[in-house]
């Protein structure tokens, strides 16, 4: 899909020193995620063109699963290549034995438990975050809807969000 993007479709990015990530909390049911929605629901206009949604919400889960489905953005190095590879690893690791542990409760009953979460790398979550926020469909930055995920601690994914690119987050 990143491909797909048509740069006509998009204003030209909001600097740098104006971009603004929001992170909006709050418990399940409470609304977040229509607030989320809401404050990427506005207009903008260039040059007499109209543009919508200058921001993208995103949870960590579904970037993590952005760069599972092996986007192009993620493709462009060595490095990357290496981080999906080992990310996927981990994922396809942890998910194989929580099926034979749900095949089989009496080994699970005798195993240690499996954690929570896969417990991905700081750096992992950092290095998706960045490509996915630089592209153009997040010209004036990204709305994260919570921090509750299967991949990270909640500290981490706040910690994460709170540094891209040094641009500036509302909580």
């Amino acid at each position: 899909k990143d491909d797909e993007m048509d740069k006509e479709d998009y204003p030209n990015r909001v600097l740098q020193e104006d971009r603004r990530n929001i992170l909006v909390l709050g418990p399940k049911l409470s609304g977040s995620s229509t607030v989320c929605q809401h404050l990427c629901q506005f207009n903008h206009e260039d040059g007499g063109k109209k543009f919508k949604n200058v921001r993208q919400v995103f949870t960590v889960d579904d970037l993590m699963n952005w760069a599972l489905s092996g986007p192009t953005a993620l493709k462009s190095n060595d490095e990357d290549t290496v981080m999906l590879d080992a990310l996927r690893e981990k994922v396809t690791s942890l998910d194989d034995k929580r099926e034979e542990y749900a095949a089989d409760p009496k080994m699970a009953a005798k195993a240690e438990p499996l954690p929570e979460k896969y417990e991905i790398e700081e750096s992992t979550l950092s290095r998706i975050l960045h490509v996915r926020s630089s592209m153009l469909d997040c010209n004036g930055g990204c709305v994260f809807d919570g921090v509750v995920n299967k991949f990270v601690s909640n500290e981490i994914a706040i910690k994460c969000m709170m540094s891209i690119r040094d641009e500036q987050t509302t909580v």
